[in-house]
């Protein structure tokens, strides 16, 4: 008996119509049903728009997932999207974009190798580069179709290729996580909102925040939100993103911009593991600075690593958890390990600046050219006297410039599990590769200002480049490793790639053009075995 099925496609909100004829399975023992698109359903009339019927010649037509096939001769550029391919299977990225995005894997691929190859260069120009490279889609992707394949990622293939990722880092290493801001002036975008970023501009724009493994060095997460969310705000959404995803146990490096009390008790309360900066300004830091400032500056707490005094000290945390369904608030006393570090180096860099910002200041109040933004900082380091004769007067205030200085050269770090200030100093420190992915998005890959139509786009557009980030983020910690950055830069390296040709015939193997011996030895040293003349 035959009877008519709808079912709704998520990523298109189409509704098709399926023609659905039951019968009995005699080696299963039980019902089954066979079903036959028929076509899709009107939104306004509801009625059913037959489909077209596959010619006879089409019907297999689709090619088998796989390399892609060589089907007339053509020389091309080869060896960079060579050392891609391999770093996609090292990483896990090309499987489980496979898994995650099984009919537009391969362009997503393209447009990152894309992206990195060709630095700040828009998308406009890709079909000029495709004409003349081997890559994993192997054909020209107009501009309106690479809109059409951002806007068909659908949030649930990108949770789940955040979910296999993370598997491979999450339960091993401390992960980073840290903001930055992208101006938009589009007025499609919903969550563009005026804010300042971190050079402190007032524009409009769209927060993006990014997740990276500590040890791996690579990304595995990011999210965007409005751009007038500061972000000591964000760290209970990304909490409970992670419980979304599947993880419970995670170990997080957060700068001093996410430190509050609402911050530290939900860490606690969710039993996560952190390292945190902290404003050396915190009652909680001051009143244990102030009684070991002497001690910690000797001889035995000097690291000679980092040039630096290192101290470290238990210290108890004032836990609270308001309970809203109950009518009360939980109580109790947690641990935390206090780090203090003191650089004299740092201390002088620091005066040197405060002292040239204090002759600017001075300068100003003389002239008389008061600037509107400064007037905090006139009456809280001077005082102006007028006189007729004399005219204005500047005396500085030697008690506020004492107290000023007083706190140069320190830096604090609190965490709930490591003990050993230098530990956790070099796990801090790890963090600056945060800073550098957010650089090699805004700058290499061109993501500097969002010039998107549509949420859809921006959402499928941020994705891609984030697959070019960790291609981007594995070079550069295999570079750093081989100390290679010493003699040159990444896009000396992909260049010196980018020019290893290949040959292809159909019906045989793909031949590769000569490899040099800096090449290979560039390939070692990024952890890939070089091509041979054959593939």
């Amino acid at each position: 008996m035959a009877s008519i099925v709808y079912q709704t496609n998520k990523k298109t909100g189409i509704t098709y119509a399926y023609e659905s004829v039951s019968y009995w399975d005699k080696e299963k023992k039980q019902s089954r049903a066979k079903r036959k698109c028929i076509g899709r359903v009107d939104p306004e009339t509801l009625q059913i728009i037959p489909t077209r019927e596959k010619k006879p010649a089409e019907v297999g037509k689709r090619a088998k997932q796989g390399p892609v096939p060589i089907t007339r001769e053509a020389r091309h550029f080869y060896g960079a999207t060579y050392l891609f391919d391999c770093i996609g299977e090292k990483t896990g990225v090309t499987e489980d974009l496979k898994t995650c995005f099984p009919d537009s894997y391969r362009q997503i691929l393209s447009i990152a190798y894309y992206l990195i190859l060709e630095d700040r260069n828009p998308l406009s120009r890709f079909p000029k580069w495709a004409a003349i490279h081997r890559h994993p889609f192997g054909q020209v992707i107009a501009s309106q179709r690479s809109s059409d394949l951002f806007a068909s990622i659908s949030e649930e293939a990108r949770q789940r290729f955040f979910r296999l990722q993370g598997k491979c880092r999450v339960d091993k290493e401390y992960l980073a996580y840290d903001s930055t801001s992208v101006s938009s002036y589009s007025k499609c975008l919903k969550q563009v909102r005026w804010g300042k970023n971190k050079e402190h501009d007032h524009l409009p724009q769209i927060n993006l925040s990014l997740l990276f493994g500590q040890q791996s060095r690579l990304p595995f997460y990011y999210r965007k939100l409005a751009g007038n969310i500061p972000d000591v705000k964000t760290l209970r959404k990304l909490l409970a993103d992670m419980n979304t995803l599947g993880y419970q146990k995670i170990k997080v490096v957060l700068d001093r911009g996410f430190f509050s009390a609402a911050n530290i008790n939900d860490l606690y309360r969710h039993h996560i593991k952190f390292l945190m900066g902290a404003k050396l300004s915190l009652k909680l830091v001051s009143t244990h600075l102030d009684t070991v400032r002497d001690t910690m500056r000797s001889w035995t707490h000097y690291s000679q690593d980092y040039e630096l005094y290192a101290y470290s000290l238990p210290v108890t945390w004032e836990y609270a958890q308001d309970r809203p369904y109950k009518r009360d608030t939980i109580k109790a006393k947690r641990r935390m390990y206090l780090h203090l570090f003191y650089s004299p180096d740092r201390a002088l860099e620091d005066e040197k600046a405060f002292n040239s910002r204090l002759a600017g200041l001075q300068a100003e109040l003389e002239s008389g050219q008061r600037h509107p933004d400064h007037e905090k900082l006139y009456r809280k380091y001077f005082d102006v006297k007028t006189t007729p004769v004399r005219g204005a007067k500047v005396i500085a205030k030697e008690e506020a410039l004492a107290e000023a200085k007083r706190n140069y050269g320190y830096l604090t770090l609190v965490s709930n599990e490591i003990k050993n200030p230098i530990k956790a100093l070099e796990i801090y420190r790890n963090k600056d590769l945060v800073e550098k992915a957010f650089e090699n998005l805004k700058e290499r890959l061109n993501m500097r200002r969002m010039s998107v139509s549509s949420e859809q786009s921006l959402d499928g557009k941020l994705f891609v480049q984030f697959i070019a980030l960790i291609y981007l983020s594995y070079i550069t910690r295999r570079m750093q490793e081989n100390n290679l950055f010493k003699n040159q830069t990444m896009q000396e390296v992909l260049d010196e790639f980018d020019i290893i040709e290949c040959f292809e015939i159909p019906g045989q193997q793909l031949q590769v053009g000569e490899v040099t011996k800096r090449q290979v030895d560039l390939y070692t040293k990024l952890g890939v075995v070089p091509p041979t003349s054959l593939q």
